[in-house]
């Protein structure tokens, strides 16, 4: 005889000698993604039984027989999996239908149908449905033992005992002809709080009854700094209504600063009170013992320490140039300038060699020149790169760092230019 078992040998004993299939299995379909993901060995045989249509002497065993390849990422394998695939269920049908293997022959054509990102693993391939006719066997085949004479009896009984809300208290079985002696366990009552605590127990014989005393309740009252206000007890699911003083309720404080009401607080409560300069935010003063305290501020003049002014005194401070009040306040730079008129003088001494001359303009004789006189110069130009002149022209304002030029049309002689005017 041929048993699937043997059919599925005869499979596998193909797919090992193929050179192509590299894993074979025979299990029901749900099994194939476990299968498939072992190794990743590809391209696998997969054998799923279908049908089996019996007679006395064959057995035609219908299988569907999966082959199937992974597929690469970009897919340009597809086709060829498809057509290897293909080729060895193929090759599988052509070898059993040729009759290499008399005791299994295949019925009918079988049929293919493709599998594209099937499975687990993302595989492509076909699914061949095919049928096998095998060898059957006979009723002398079976193993079995020999089957003894049915010889009548009485089965033993079973018993079961359950409480008045049917609950199973003892099961079991009785020898037949035989008899049960069962005693029933007492019951225990529980007496628990509404907080699930036990606060006592007792045992009820079997089918009697028991008085359950549930003990008295206690209570104490007392205020929180743990004085007692009343204490007693509370009969068993009973009450008792406490009665208490009634809360002391203290007034509103009143906040006054300097004897001015500031502002009223709710009895318990807080009041933050903030000390500030005239303007802005910031937080002056600090206390000292009883008193809240603003301290003096110092005053300074060009960082010589002049006088410490109590909070929200003033002091005047006079500045005199030469015995007279002198200065305005520059509210942008914060300081106090004090200004002055001074004369300015520009003395140009030609040799009779010389007929150009050049002063630097500093930050101390750069100013305004007003008028300018001299003799044997003639007409005195001035320039600012000793190349280009122009006509010297009153009022004249010298800029500092840059130097100036001055050029006489007159040579050969001793000759002098004076300028004057301010600065300040």
């Amino acid at each position: 005889m041929t048993s699937y078992i043997s059919l599925l040998n005869k499979i596998e004993a193909f797919c090992n000698a193929h050179l192509q299939i590299k894993k074979y299995k025979g299990e029901f379909k749900e099994q194939m993604p476990n299968f498939s993901t072992i190794n990743e060995k590809y391209p696998i045989v997969f054998i799923v039984p279908t049908l089996d249509s019996e007679t006395l002497e064959l057995n035609q065993f219908t299988l569907d027989i999966y082959c199937v390849d992974i597929i690469q990422k970009d897919r340009a394998n597809l086709n060829t999996i498809v057509s290897d695939c293909h080729l060895i269920l193929k090759d599988l049908y052509l070898y059993f239908k040729d009759g290499s293997d008399l005791s299994v022959d295949v019925i009918a054509d079988p049929t293919m149908t493709p599998l594209n990102n099937f499975d687990l693993d993302y595989v492509a391939g076909w699914v061949m449905t095919i049928t096998f006719e095998v060898e059957g066997y006979s009723v002398c085949a079976i193993p079995m033992n020999p089957i003894p004479p049915f010889i009548p009896g009485c089965e033993d009984a079973t018993y079961t005992i359950t409480d008045s809300a049917l609950t199973t208290l003892y099961s079991g079985s009785i020898v037949s002809g035989g008899d049960l002696d069962q005693p029933i366990s007492d019951s225990v009552a529980v007496l628990k709080d509404t907080a699930g605590t036990v606060i006592s127990t007792t045992n009820i014989l079997a089918e009697g009854s028991e008085d359950i005393v549930a003990p008295d309740a206690s209570y104490l009252v007392e205020y929180q700094n743990g004085t007692d206000i009343q204490s007693g007890s509370i009969v068993s699911g009973g009450s008792v209504t406490v009665t208490v003083p009634n809360p002391i309720v203290c007034a509103d404080a009143t906040v006054e600063v300097n004897g001015v009401l500031f502002d009223t607080v709710a009895s318990g409560d807080t009041l933050y009170i903030e000390v500030r300069q005239e303007q802005g935010s910031t937080l002056v003063g600090s206390k000292q013992g009883q008193y809240w305290r603003v301290d003096d501020s110092p005053v300074s003049i060009n960082g010589t320490l002049i006088a410490d002014v109590p909070a929200e005194d003033s002091l005047s401070i006079a500045v005199e140039l030469d015995g007279t009040p002198s200065g305005t306040w520059n509210s942008g730079t914060q300081t106090w300038e004090v200004t002055g008129v001074q004369t300015l003088y520009w003395e140009l001494n030609y040799n009779g060699t010389d007929d150009v001359i050049f002063i630097p303009a500093t930050s101390t004789n750069a100013g305004t020149l007003t008028s300018g006189s001299g003799s044997n110069v003639g007409t005195i130009t001035v320039s600012t790169d000793g190349v280009t002149y122009g006509a010297l022209s009153f009022p004249f304002t010298p800029v500092a760092t840059t130097t100036y030029y001055f050029k006489r049309s007159t040579a050969t002689v001793t000759g002098a230019y004076a300028m004057t005017g301010t600065y300040v």
